[in-house]
């Protein structure tokens, strides 16, 4: 995808996230949230928080791709990229 993704990249504030992209000169965190991040399919609080503060503190977009919907999309890895770039923006 062409994206160069800084992968388990370390926040300024001290969170470790899943990966770090630049989109147009623009700095996206993504997370791949796993059973773990979810209650129902529902972020959990730690999820949520960690998410907020990231934004807050960092000034840094973050994304998540919940595990079902990336178990969804199989192995085409067509519709995988596509999904990324939606999320990311391009």
């Amino acid at each position: 995808m062409d994206l160069n993704p800084f992968e388990e990249y370390q926040t300024p504030s001290g969170y470790s996230i899943d990966a770090l992209v630049k989109v147009k000169g623009r700095s996206i965190c993504i997370e791949v949230d796993g059973p773990s991040h979810f209650d129902n399919r529902k972020p959990t609080a730690t999820t949520l928080l960690k998410r907020r503060q990231i934004a807050a503190i960092d000034k840094i977009p973050l994304v998540s791709v919940p595990y079902w919907k990336w178990n969804k999309l199989g192995k085409d890895c067509v519709k995988k990229q596509q999904y990324l770039r939606s999320l990311v923006g391009i």
